[in-house]
């Protein structure tokens, strides 16, 4: 059994932590107004990324492979289901049609699933156990490659939506949340493009 040190218990900790932390948004977020069809997007949103804050919490400590493993698998499919539920999320916030969105989000969805699949089944992950706790590497496989590039797109896009409301708009507050969204999601991608 390899030796984990405490500092990767740390970092486990506040993953798992951190996905409680998106929970109980997702939960607070829905629980003022079921009905919302934003709201109900933004739980989903956000109880993906709960999924996967818990799936690389518990692969960090993983004392075996097999956990690693499936910790790993559970992690990278609620990662990656993110970026469709994040879109939605937008554009109903947007208050685009109904009808449109909900084509644009079962496709995106789709694809999802199809990449997440192609990833899974390519066999191109390393699980090794480190001094620094469980790691784990895409291999150079170019199915990995082009899911970080569709969901850098997605995760950009949605927000992006929501430019045309913020000009139109002339509540102070909405303009406010979607400059906050459109600047979070800058600084997200920027992370990301910088690690291609």
């Amino acid at each position: 059994m390899p030796h984990i040190p405490n500092i990767f218990s740390l970092v486990s900790t506040l993953l798992i932590l951190t996905g409680v932390c998106y929970l109980c948004l997702a939960v607070g977020t829905l629980k003022a107004d079921p009905r919302s069809a934003a709201r109900r997007g933004y739980f989903l949103a956000a109880f993906f990324l709960a999924m996967w804050s818990f799936g690389f919490g518990i692969m960090t400590v993983a004392d075996n492979e097999p956990l690693a493993r499936y910790a790993w698998m559970f992690g990278f499919i609620a990662f990656y289901l993110f970026p469709p539920a994040w879109f939605n999320f937008f554009t109903l916030l947007a208050a685009y049609d109904p009808k449109k969105v909900k084509y644009a989000t079962a496709f995106l969805y789709a694809l999802s699933v199809s990449l997440i699949t192609l990833c899974l089944a390519s066999g191109s992950v390393g699980v090794s156990f480190t001094e620094y706790g469980v790691q784990f590497s895409y291999q150079n496989a170019l199915v990995f490659k082009l899911i970080l590039v569709y969901m850098l797109v997605l995760v950009m896009a949605g927000p992006l939506l929501l430019t045309a409301v913020w000009r139109k708009s002339r509540l102070k507050r909405l303009q406010k949340q979607a400059a906050t969204f459109i600047a979070m999601t800058l600084a997200y991608v920027t992370f990301y493009v910088c690690r291609l």
